[in-house]
């Protein structure tokens, strides 16, 4: 998509946040296992490790749990930037 010539400054900024935020969101999920907030994990000093089986119960995530951990996220970082 192009913008009109005097909203090309405007249309670059935005579209350099969102490729900002995705980056950010990706990054987090990938730090966490996939997860945004893990329901059972490891806390450590920078990030928490999420334990896919614990006591019996699988807390792997689903492609649907990473794709809705994304899509939770980038709107937080949007905020932010």
């Amino acid at each position: 998509m192009q913008a009109p010539t005097e909203a090309q400054p405007v249309y670059n900024l935005v579209q350099l946040c969102l490729e900002k935020s995705a980056k950010k969101a990706l990054i987090s999920a990938g730090i966490n296992g996939g997860y945004y907030n893990p329901k059972e994990y490891l806390n450590l000093t920078y990030f928490s490790v999420p334990f896919y089986y614990y006591q019996g119960k699988n807390y792997a995530p689903t492609k649907e749990t990473v794709e809705k951990t994304i899509a939770d996220y980038t709107p937080r970082i949007l905020k932010n930037v």
